[in-house]
């Protein structure tokens, strides 16, 4: 016999699986058995040949057989796989489990498991049951125990007074609802956020940088403006060989007198960044303060390049140029007919590069123009490097303004997206026409006085010193009107168009 059947079989005083012997045992002690034979399922099956198999399905098959309260239809053997002479191995997942702490769930043959362990268990049985280790016969009634709870008898229990189980099933339902109500909510406080998002605006000052940059160390800067042509243009005479003979048209040589010109002053303004803050927030919250100072950066960048602005736009002759075509199109034929007049009415070569202050938002104006024009060339995937070969393609070095003519911001409630300017203004002019004076800046970094003291504040404190001026040569500002409709000259009627001038 096998020595894992023989020693269970000891415990209940057998020693030999006869239907007779086993007929002595009590409806109980059969029941005990048949769980001792689960229990020590894998004991049983390592070293197991065909012979002992068969022994032990005959085993189980007797004792259920005895059993009065089982059919004998119950006590069929199931096909078994075929099990060869060599040793059944062990899945992993039916290696012991030790137990983690006392608890009142039971596995099968008595051993204490953990809530968690249940489903393991359940697992183990059923691998147990697909490879013929463990078969359904191994238990009363054909059922397979996994594991078992003992009750310390609060649970609510049913009867047969049907009454009675109704009262027990709604206090019983009423009391989980009541837990479920109790539970519900946060109930505690929530962390505050001290972190920002890591998304800042810009300090850049692109119209600064493009510009000549002057030393302003006196507060400003004075000169005398350079002469244009016009100016000099009385200097020059064609003097013929007739006329030589008969000096009458011109009868003397032209001649240009240099006056003393009025000298012009620049002085530099002044562009001042405060703010004030207690000295417990700049404690506590130092990222709070770090977050409105780079804010009030960015709006000093905004209000002095605004003012840079406005300078060259007073120095500049304002002209227009009404739509033609498309946004794209519209804003290099403009540039292209004003960069040929600014070369020839200076006489630079053809070659030279002109600088054109352009709105940021320009070029997106201008790709969705290219998108919504005739499909077929790509242009909708048009970045912005290949927005600015347009330009360069022309001579003309555009300088993309954060701060010229902002967009509107689209209101809400609702309130449809606002759409592009129906206007842009192209300011134009030679490189070196319009310089930059730094006065440098000051900075006193945080600030603390008597007064200060007395609210418990402080301050931050700084600002530049800055002005444009004109050197020389012109400038003009054109205001353009534009629509991004993708219209191109196959689709637009362009007839009459050089009788406007365009």
């Amino acid at each position: 016999m096998h020595q894992a059947l023989a020693t269970i079989f000891a415990q209940f005083g057998l020693t030999s699986h006869a239907p007779d012997a086993l007929q002595a045992l009590d409806v109980g002690r059969r029941a005990q058995l048949l769980a001792a034979l689960q229990a020590g399922a894998t004991e049983l099956a390592e070293g197991a040949t065909d012979d002992d198999l068969a022994a032990l399905h005959e085993v189980v098959a007797a004792v259920e057989a005895v059993d009065a309260t089982v059919p004998p239809s119950a006590v069929q053997a199931p096909a078994q796989r075929p099990v060869t002479a060599t040793r059944v191995r062990r899945p992993a997942s039916t290696l012991p489990r030790p137990s983690v702490h006392a608890s009142p769930i039971t596995a099968a043959g008595g051993r204490p498991i953990a809530a968690n362990d249940v489903a393991a268990e359940m697992a183990t049985a059923l691998d147990q049951l697909s490879r013929g280790i463990v078969t359904a016969s191994f238990a009363p009634r054909g059922r397979v125990l996994v594991a078992s709870v003992a009750s310390n008898g609060a649970w609510p229990r049913l009867g047969a007074d049907s009454a009675a189980n109704a009262t027990t099933i709604t206090a019983a339902v009423a009391a989980h609802q009541a837990a479920l109500v109790a539970s519900g909510g946060i109930c505690g406080p929530v962390p505050a956020l001290h972190d920002y998002p890591n998304v800042r605006a810009t300090t850049a000052r692109p119209i600064r940088n493009a510009l000549v940059r002057l030393e302003g160390d006196r507060g400003g800067v004075r000169l005398i403006p350079p002469p244009s042509l016009a100016d000099v243009a009385a200097g020059i005479t064609v003097w013929t060989e007739a006329n030589d003979q008969n000096p009458v048209a011109p009868a003397t040589k032209g001649i240009v007198t240099m006056d003393c010109p009025t000298e012009v002053e620049v002085l530099v303004h002044a562009v001042v960044q405060r703010l004030r803050f207690g000295n417990f927030r700049g404690r506590f919250q130092p990222e709070q303060v770090a977050q409105w100072l780079d804010v009030l950066a960015v709006a000093h960048a905004r209000t002095a390049e605004q003012e840079l602005l406005d300078a060259i736009d007073a120095g500049s002759t304002a002209t227009n140029a009404g739509q033609v075509l498309g946004a794209a199109r519209d804003v290099l034929a403009v540039l292209d007919r004003a960069g040929a007049q600014y070369r020839d009415r200076q006489r630079l070569d053809d070659e030279a590069f002109l600088l054109a202050i352009l709105p940021s938002w320009l070029r997106s104006a201008m790709r969705t123009d290219f998108t919504r024009q005739l499909p077929g060339d790509n242009a909708a995937a048009m970045t912005n490097a290949q927005v600015d070969q347009l330009f360069t393609a022309r001579q003309i070095s555009p300088v993309w303004a954060l701060d010229a003519e902002p967009l509107t911001a689209t209101q809400g409630d609702g309130a449809p997206l606002n759409g592009w300017p129906s206007t842009v203004t192209l300011r134009l002019f030679a490189p070196g026409t319009w310089a930059f004076i730094d006065g440098g800046a000051l900075n006193l970094g945080v600030v603390r006085d008597p007064e200060l003291n007395q609210t418990n504040d402080a301050e931050t404190f700084a600002e530049t010193f800055e002005a444009a001026v004109q050197l020389g040569l012109d400038s003009v500002a054109i205001e353009a009107a534009v629509c991004p409709d993708g219209s191109t000259s196959s689709t637009v009627d362009l007839v009459g168009i050089c009788e406007t001038g365009s």
